[in-house]
């Protein structure tokens, strides 16, 4: 349902979300500190995350819809 690429980005991760109509994105640092949260519902199924002003390291994403949710790690190196 949920596929994030290219992973490992240089700072542009493309979210895809196949037949999701509504659903929060989350992402925190690898201590858990929210650092972006977007609430969607209007069933875009390609979501452009820019981490450009981000350090390198590893982020957690988290896709929160009615029933699932859907955690993918995320590696920043530019």
């Amino acid at each position: 349902l949920i596929s994030v690429y290219p992973n490992p980005s240089s700072g542009i991760f493309n979210i895809y979300l196949n037949n999701i109509p509504k659903y929060d994105i989350i992402l925190s640092d690898i201590t858990g500190k929210i650092l972006f949260e977007d609430k969607n519902t209007n069933g875009v199924t390609n979501y452009p995350l820019n981490l450009e002003r981000f350090s390198n390291g590893i982020y957690f994403l988290k896709v929160l819809t009615k029933n699932k949710i859907f955690t993918k790690k995320l590696i920043l190196n530019k």
